[in-house]
């Protein structure tokens, strides 16, 4: 009987990073940031969240008065009325003249086509109603505007530039953390974070990508995890009947479901 093939894997130690005192002061200093301005932010969330709850109409039946199975959805009214407005409402840039030596020049038409030119490429029309949208519903609405690159690294190693143009980001409040000082966005904000969730695979084919002007240091030693969802409230909501009442009641001491009686009609 022939002896069978034991086939001899060699394993490798997985390589860990070794952070210098160096790299620690910059994570200690923005850990600490972060966690100051997520609980700063906490109230204005619950805030944000109570308000999406009357966009929706949805309603807990402890906090509703009347005897009723749903509830009118008039705030969705007013915020869808409101937005379609002032979305497609007719928009026209001009460029106008800061002094009297500015009056007769002819650089004013192509400073105004080159505006409407970079409204154009960030898509403004597109993400309008969303920013509005959210001003409307929360009474902040935070886009960023950046010029953005992106390269492509091309089968004989080369790297062309496909995109090379202003862009702007829609922010969801839930991901934005401004320092707590902050009065003003513009003038007065010392720091702020953006939360981005991207998969490592993504991150590391942009790197890639970047060539030389890469962004990302140790970039091999970080593990891909599953990390908590901030909108994960709002996008339950999402998922009830919208002008419903909620009859679902727990007991909060023994977690015991309340069956509220059948209306009768």
């Amino acid at each position: 009987m022939p002896k069978p093939k034991v086939k001899e894997t060699k394993i490798i130690p997985q390589k860990r990073y070794q952070s210098s005192e160096r790299d620690e002061e910059p994570l200690k200093k923005w850990r600490a940031l972060f966690k100051r301005a997520k609980e700063f932010r906490e109230p204005y969330q619950a805030k944000w969240l109570r308000m999406y709850r009357l966009y929706r109409a949805y309603q807990h039946k402890q906090n509703y008065a009347y005897n009723t199975r749903l509830m009118p959805p008039i705030a969705f009214e007013i915020v869808k009325t409101v937005v379609s407005r002032l979305a497609t409402a007719k928009r026209k840039t001009r460029v106008i003249p800061r002094d009297k030596t500015d009056i007769e020049s002819t650089a004013l038409g192509s400073w105004s086509d080159l505006v409407n030119y970079d409204f154009d490429i960030i898509e403004l029309a597109k993400k309008l109603p969303n920013w509005i949208e959210s001003s409307v519903l929360y009474g902040n609405g935070i886009v960023k505007l950046a010029w953005k690159m992106v390269n492509r690294k091309r089968s004989d190693g080369a790297t062309k530039t496909i995109y090379d143009d202003p862009t702007m980001i829609l922010c969801d409040l839930w991901d934005f953390l401004p320092a707590p000082e902050t009065e003003d966005l513009q003038e007065g904000c010392p720091w702020l974070i953006h939360r981005i969730t991207k998969a490592k695979e993504k991150i590391s084919k942009e790197e890639e990508n970047r060539g030389d002007n890469k962004i990302y240091k140790n970039l091999e030693f970080c593990e891909p995890k599953i990390v908590e969802d901030w909108k994960k409230e709002r996008y339950e909501i999402n998922t009830k009947k919208m002008s419903q009442i909620d009859g679902d009641i727990r007991k909060a001491e023994t977690g015991e479901q309340k069956v509220l009686p059948v209306k009768n009609d």
